[in-house]
């Protein structure tokens, strides 16, 4: 005779409760993340997360303190795989310069693909201060530093020059789901290419 599960009580799926656990933590995050790019930072909680996966909404709290704890962990998991590629892109380029058109070029082709809604979700979000911060710790672990990058191309400015960068990159993110987005992104890095290799020529000329 087979002893069954107690009522409310889910079967273990796995072949130990450490790799259950696990799974039925990547199923929240996923399904977390489904929700944040649906809906929203304000629409997420742990009610309608316990609707989606099925899982009783107090054994939430066995696995996230908060939704807070629960939107960080998404991002810790989410942007990893995303600055990898960006990474391996700008690796395989040959010089400084094809390093940063790849910087520019992958970025955009990730948000064309749709690889872009968390971020750009969290981005208009008010997430609060430690959230941000374990953000900003996943971006400043994972990310290329392109502030480096610049300086090797000469750039006297490196830190400006990389807010210019990316107020592009923000730009062609906006235009890129209204435009062509083979236009926009061959448009992005030509802006990119031309505004840094003039900036860089009139601070050479000028000695700074």
């Amino acid at each position: 005779m087979r002893v069954g599960y107690p009522e409310g009580v889910p079967k273990i799926a796995a072949s130990t409760v450490v790799e259950h656990r696990a799974q039925q933590r990547a199923s929240l995050l996923a399904a977390a993340e489904d929700l944040l790019v649906a809906d929203g930072y304000a629409a997420l909680n742990f009610g309608t997360l316990a609707e989606r996966t099925g899982l009783a909404r107090p054994s939430m709290y066995k696995y996230f303190a908060s939704k807070d704890d629960l939107v960080a962990a998404v991002c810790e998991e989410a942007l990893p795989p995303l600055l990898a590629r960006l990474t391996t892109a700008m690796d395989r380029a040959n010089s400084p310069r094809d390093k940063l058109v790849a910087y520019v070029r992958t970025q955009l082709e990730m948000v064309a693909e749709g690889g872009h809604e968390l971020a750009a979700t969290l981005a208009r979000a008010s997430l609060p201060p430690a959230v941000r911060k374990r953000i900003r710790a996943v971006h400043d672990q994972f990310a290329p530093n392109i502030e480096q990058l610049l300086a090797d191309l000469g750039d006297p400015r490196p830190t400006l020059t990389a807010a210019f960068v990316q107020g592009v990159i923000n730009e062609a993110t906006r235009q890129i789901h209204n435009e062509p987005a083979a236009e926009t992104i061959t448009a992005a890095v030509g802006f990119i290419l031309s505004g840094t290799s003039a900036r860089w020529s009139r601070s050479n000329a000028l000695g700074t």
